[in-house]
């Protein structure tokens, strides 16, 4: 674990290989299990990842070890291309989470999973529970009607009330339908004048040259 963190994935390897499963108790080879599972995404290897999570399904797992299954769950499912399983590992994690910072990432983690399904497999998947509520909220974002938005919202709030993403989550993302971003390239880099003989010159900065390039996240 600590090799992970430090982000040297070859010990943690080496590490967990030296560990003879057979000789642990069962909370730690539950542990060693998320580990190792945590070395497989790092790698790609969602499928063997995802074998070794689903090993520890319908084990008592605690606190810390619980948001820890389903965070991995989320990203292997996300490496094995099945987005609406991330995003139901993620409504899953939503109540094990305590930080606001870690909600609020978790909430566009669900929105950025589900808005890459195509809206028939999202009609396809609704539902009165939360995750048919963040399916029809994706819907409504994804397709929304011309002009004012909010008759619309009113009525997603009325069929899912006190929904997780109500609140903060919603009223960012209606903030940025539509909103056009204007990229303004640099002026071209002219001469700096001659410095007064009179006086020493101020340094400056000249701006950069070269091509510019805008991401747009």
């Amino acid at each position: 674990d600590a090799a992970l963190r430090a982000g040297n994935s070859r010990d943690a390897q080496q590490l967990a290989a030296s560990i003879n499963a057979n000789e642990l108790d069962k909370p730690d080879r539950t542990r060693l299990l998320l580990l190792q599972s945590r070395l497989d995404l790092n790698v790609g290897r969602g499928r063997e990842a995802m074998a070794k999570l689903d090993a520890l399904s319908g084990q008592p797992l605690e606190g810390g070890q619980l948001l820890n299954y389903h965070t991995l769950r989320a990203s292997a499912y996300n490496q094995l291309g099945d987005m609406l399983g991330s995003a139901r590992e993620r409504v899953t994690l939503d109540p094990l989470l305590q930080d606001s910072e870690a909600v609020e990432k978790n909430n566009q983690a669900i929105y950025d999973s589900l808005s890459r399904l195509p809206d028939a497999v999202l009609a396809q998947n609704l539902s009165n529970d939360t995750l048919g509520g963040w399916v029809a909220l994706t819907r409504l974002l994804k397709n929304p009607p011309k002009g004012n938005i909010n008759p619309a919202l009113d009525e997603w709030r009325a069929r899912f009330p006190n929904h997780p993403a109500d609140g903060d989550f919603v009223r960012t993302i209606v903030e940025d339908q539509g909103v056009n971003v204007r990229v303004t390239p640099l002026a071209p880099t002219r001469p700096a004048p001659s410095p007064a003989p009179v006086a020493p010159a101020t340094p400056t900065t000249p701006p950069p040259t070269g091509p510019f390039i805008g991401v747009v996240l």
